[in-house]
């Protein structure tokens, strides 16, 4: 009895401590990104008027990049866009932390060091693939030359999106 307790103690600590370890986050021009996710299960997202966007596919998929700002940075919906098989993607929402997202707020002042910030983007449902994982650009629409940042997230299918204070600050990504 004792020993199996030490062993499932030992293997906890063992999972543990190889999920802390196993976490990363991917450096981009306005900070750090903590997560990526995919689902088709819509947010909800205040005032989006679906004229302000070109949804001509049939199948929506939900992008959501949850990032922490280097201090000083803001995040505005016009700063990001996704890039997938040539096409460009905008990012149509904001938020911080787990807040709504919201359609008319395009740009989020005065961050509070360390708070999670989260960028919204509707993609075609049918250029995704049933992975685990895909891979998308995250490109950075500002004037100047600055790469692209490849992502890969996480396909939830159809669950929701995880909340931005679950995510850890060190990051939802494996090392590499």
């Amino acid at each position: 009895m004792m020993k199996s307790l030490f062993l499932s103690g030992l293997v906890g600590l063992l999972l543990t401590g190889a999920t802390t370890l196993s976490a990363a986050t991917i450096p981009f021009r306005g900070g750090e990104i903590l997560a990526a996710e995919l689902s088709t299960t819509a947010p909800k997202i205040e005032h989006l008027d679906r004229f302000d966007f070109d949804f001509q596919f049939e199948n929506k998929c939900y992008a959501l990049v949850t990032v922490k700002l280097s201090t000083g940075r803001n995040l505005s919906t016009y700063d990001y866009s996704l890039e997938l098989f040539g096409r460009s993607y905008p990012c149509v929402a904001v938020r911080t932390g787990d807040g709504d997202f919201d359609a008319d707020r395009w740009e989020i002042r005065d961050i509070a060091p360390g708070t999670r910030m989260g960028m919204l983007f509707i993609i075609d449902g049918n250029a995704v693939g049933k992975g685990a994982t895909e891979k998308i650009e995250l490109k950075c629409n500002a004037p100047g030359t600055y790469p692209p940042v490849t992502l890969p997230f996480s396909n939830l299918r159809t669950r929701a999106f995880t909340a931005a204070t679950r995510i850890p600050a060190t990051g939802a990504f494996p090392e590499k």
